[in-house]
């Protein structure tokens, strides 16, 4: 017998249990993105072709089962909102997303004037979706002839060493569902958050968005702005990962957006 009505961020290895308990309800939610981060202040990912290269590489589907357990924890999609989000969901730029061309990714490198350098991610095990992630994108780029090496720490240690732009060259960082495009700081070159986005075309939109007169100027500038991340690649948003809770039959009122809402709640005994 459970002590708990509502059990929140539970493993997804713990599924099963919960489905084989008599009374309680999983709840599969969407979360939100799983981020590659590219030191751009420094280092070999300063090339936009370097960061291409790394895209057209990566598998999306074998980083994300890597990291998030199954498919049911997953879900391709190269948007940084959900598709309920009507104001702002997009799907600019999903032409350069999941490319899987490794023919293409080394011609790339080649432009780059790749020749062996060792390239750095940054991961911990304090989170083991980003740990998993990292293993498999090192794996993905090992394919095309990169010199991969995670560096492993406790997350707070991360924390501190992504701010030394000479430590590292790629980092995994999650990022849940914002309301809109300003909440994601990497974005904006102004912010001066670890990456160290500078563009001043991304600059300017999240500027024309912040004063446009209506939603649909806002989606419309939203559209440039994805289509931009693509291109130029501050980051890679590799995909959408959900987040597992379970609840009680008896717990009534519940709803979900974004996370729980625990509004009107109540029990029924």
């Amino acid at each position: 017998m459970w002590q708990y009505d509502y059990a929140h961020y539970l493993s997804y290895d713990s599924v099963p249990q919960v489905e084989n308990n008599p009374g309680y309800v999983v709840d599969i939610w969407p979360y939100g993105n799983e981020i590659l981060v590219f030191n751009k202040k420094s280092g070999f990912f300063t090339d936009v072709k370097a960061r291409q290269a790394v895209n057209y590489a990566l598998d999306m589907d074998v980083v994300l089962s890597s990291a998030f357990a199954g498919e049911d924890f997953y879900e391709l999609d190269n948007s940084l909102f959900l598709d309920t989000q009507v104001d702002w969901y997009t799907d600019a730029g999903k032409e350069y997303y999941n490319q899987k061309d490794e023919d293409a990714a080394k011609q790339l490198l080649e432009e780059a004037g790749y020749n062996g350098e060792e390239i750095v991610i940054l991961t911990s095990r304090d989170y083991e979706h980003h740990y998993n992630a990292a293993v498999a994108t090192q794996q993905e780029l090992e394919k095309i002839g990169m010199n991969v090496k995670l560096d492993v720490y406790d997350w707070p240690t991360l924390l501190e060493r992504r701010s030394d732009p000479e430590l590292w060259d790629i980092f995994f960082t999650g990022w849940s569902t914002t309301m809109t495009p300003h909440q994601y700081t990497f974005f904006d070159s102004r912010a001066e958050w670890p990456g160290w986005t500078n563009n001043p075309d991304i600059d300017r939109l999240l500027d024309e968005i912040q004063a446009a007169p209506t939603k649909e100027e806002a989606k419309a500038l939203n559209e440039e702005l994805q289509q931009i991340m693509w291109e130029d690649l501050p980051v890679i948003n590799l995909g959408r990962n959900a987040r597992v809770s379970a609840y009680s039959e008896k717990v009534k009122g519940f709803t979900v957006m974004l996370g729980p809402n625990f509004w009107n709640v109540s029990i029924e005994e």
